[in-house]
This record gives structure tokens, sequence and C-alpha cells, in this order.
């Protein structure tokens, strides 16, 4: 069970916030994660979708670019909640400076500077010196919703179809 839930772990984090957004009868998230026959189906059905379609990767290529990296999504995740928590008039929840995302995530400054460095580069977002304010374009932005958006409906479409099998 550890292991697929280690497998999951984005994708049930997807199903979560699709949840929360659009409560369920019944919570999936919350069922995969005790259930390790759900969870493998749930897991296997979204596998079986991407070999008759790349829906998780081709459509994003920026968002997957920047992914690539060691760490590159959680330092990912931290700036776009730095971006958001701004839009909300509130703090960021935790430090963008290279010091603060390199403790966080257990890499080096060096490697974090590579990460930032790149997004700046490729025009996807750039962090002011010391890591106290975002500006993100509106093109990777719109890119990064779209692709969440689509995690979280195909996330919940899969478990919707999987989660009637297990009733």
């Amino acid at each position: 069970m550890a292991l697929l839930q280690e497998i999951g772990r984005s994708p049930l984090a997807f199903l979560e916030a699709s949840e929360h957004l659009d409560p369920a009868a019944s919570p999936m998230a919350a069922t995969f994660r005790l259930d390790a026959g759900g969870m493998g189906d749930w897991l296997g059905a979204s596998y079986e979708m991407f070999l008759q379609e790349d829906l998780y990767f081709v459509p994003f290529s920026n968002v997957v670019e920047l992914t690539g990296y060691d760490c590159g999504y959680p330092v990912l995740s931290a700036v776009l909640a730095a971006h958001y928590a701004a839009l909300a008039g509130v703090a960021a929840p935790a430090p963008l400076s290279y010091g603060g995302l390199a403790e966080r995530f257990r890499v080096s400054r060096q490697h974090v500077g590579n990460i930032l460095a790149s997004a700046e580069r490729r025009g996807y977002f750039s962090v002011d010196r010391g890591g106290r304010s975002v500006t993100i374009s509106a093109d990777f932005l719109s890119e990064f919703e779209t692709w969440a958006a689509r995690q979280m409906g195909h996330s919940r479409l899969l478990a919707e179809r999987v989660f009637i099998t297990l009733r």
C-alpha cells in the first residue's frame, strides 16, 4: 500500500482538489488511500488511458520541461503557491530564496538557482533576488492551470468509474 500511495501521490492530490471543489457523495480519495485494490485499479485505468493518448505530458511541454529537474515540481509548486498567495493578499507559505527552497527540498542552492534560471530564461516566471516576489507569464500560468484542471478532471472521471465497481 505504501508503494501505491507513493505512485498515486500526485493523482490523489488532484482527486482531493477536485473533491474539495465539488464534493463527492462518498470521498473517493480517502477510500483509495485505504483500499489497495481500488487504488491499483484506479492507477491502472489511468495508465491504460495514457497508452491510448498522452493527455499528461505532450500538451503541456513547458510544465513538463520544468518538472523534469530533480525537485522541479516542488519548486514550481512553491513558486505558484507564492503567486496565488500574493493574489489573495496573504504571505507566501514558504520562502522562495535559494537557501529557503534548497533547505525545504534538500537540494543545493546551486540546483535551485539552475531551476529558477531555466524558468526565467524560457520566459515561464521569475523570482526576484531574495525570493520576495514572483512574476509569472500569462502563457505559462494558463498552461499550468489548464494542466492542473485536466489532471483534476482526469483523476475524478477515472475515480468515479472505478469507485462504482467497488460498491
